[in-house]
């Protein structure tokens, strides 16, 4: 499949459960161009990664676990990577 016809299944998809089709086809505009910026390394990019990793698989409760998982685990290593201002160094 190219690219376009992922874009028009996944619109579809998202936008006959309700979600409107304005709004899905600007947020897969906007993961696409996230997607293939050169040496990304945005933990959305990371998410899109995993989800492309699951996304053959019939089961999707191992995609939408891994996304809370890794969404959780992006989350903890972003906060050990934030420096607190020296002032606090008891903390």
């Amino acid at each position: 499949m190219n690219i376009e016809d992922i874009h028009a299944v996944a619109i579809d998809e998202l936008a006959a459960i309700g979600i409107g089709r304005k709004y899905v086809e600007g947020m897969i505009e906007v993961a696409h161009q996230e997607f293939i910026k050169k040496n990304n390394q945005s933990w959305q990019n990371q998410l899109n990664g995993f989800g492309h990793s699951h996304a053959l698989q019939e089961d999707l409760n191992m995609l939408v676990e891994s996304i809370f998982t890794n969404t959780a685990l992006l989350k903890k290593a972003r906060a050990a990577q934030v420096k607190k201002p020296f002032w606090k160094f008891w903390r």
